[in-house]
């Protein structure tokens, strides 16, 4: 089986994705790695 394909995020969604991720981290709900990960995926699906 083929691994799943995440779908390609437009500029405007994936800074809306990016936003709310900072937001997250500003509220101490997620950490500075989890935020560089993830800041990364996102990056990686435009």
């Amino acid at each position: 089986m083929s691994p799943a394909v995440a779908p390609r995020l437009s500029k405007e969604d994936a800074e809306a994705k990016l936003k709310d991720l900072a937001s997250l981290k500003k509220q101490k709900l997620i950490t500075e790695a989890e935020y560089r990960d993830r800041s990364r995926e996102i990056i990686g699906q435009m």
